[in-house]
């Protein structure tokens, strides 16, 4: 099988299990009724969102470490394209985090009285899986149809410049958009 179609088959599964993740689309509705009491903590409100970042980020990207580490242990792969799947994982999981934060900061479900409810009649996540295919597809679809991506030294610079950009920009908007309805809480 060709080094790029096997990378697009697994950074596709990547992005499925960052898309599937629960952690970036409640992060700030888990905090419930408390959410408006940050306010009054020393501490900034970037400082507040960073830590959900990590967080929601962490989560699909240990649950990615284990199973990369059984796949090179089973799977013989070259170490440059399973290293190379692995960093643009990272990447991707971080998009998708970026992507359900934003989701979530913009209509968190503030009033539960059990964690189960802020899960339920939400399509957050059904809204998280498009947004990823949207943003993700494209680019699996140039690593795996454009002419000379089939050498790994020219597909992992390729798709980390891309990627790198997407971050750059979804870092950028989710600061200034979660910031913005942080501060509309009432």
């Amino acid at each position: 099988m060709k080094t790029n179609v096997l990378l697009v088959i697994l950074l596709a599964f990547s992005s499925v299990i960052g898309a599937t993740s629960t952690a970036a689309t409640s992060s700030f509705s888990r905090e419930g009724r408390l959410l408006t009491n940050f306010r009054y903590l020393p501490i900034s409100f970037h400082q507040l969102l960073y830590s959900k970042i990590i967080i929601a980020w962490g989560i699909p990207a240990l649950a990615l470490s284990i199973f990369a580490l059984i796949l090179i242990a089973f799977v013989p792969l070259p170490f440059g394209l399973w290293f190379g799947w692995v960093l643009l994982s990272y990447m991707i999981l971080f998009i998708t985090t970026l992507i359900g934060i934003a989701l979530d900061t913009d209509k968190p479900k503030l009033e539960w009285s059990s964690e189960e409810e802020i899960f339920h009649h939400r399509f957050v996540n059904l809204i998280l899986l498009m947004f990823t295919a949207i943003s993700i597809a494209p680019i699996l679809l140039l690593l795996w149809k454009t002419p000379y991506m089939d050498q790994l030294e020219v597909v992992l610079p390729s798709a980390f410049i891309v990627l790198t950009l997407y971050l750059t920009i979804g870092l950028r908007l989710l600061k200034k958009r979660a910031h913005v309805s942080f501060e509309a809480m009432r």
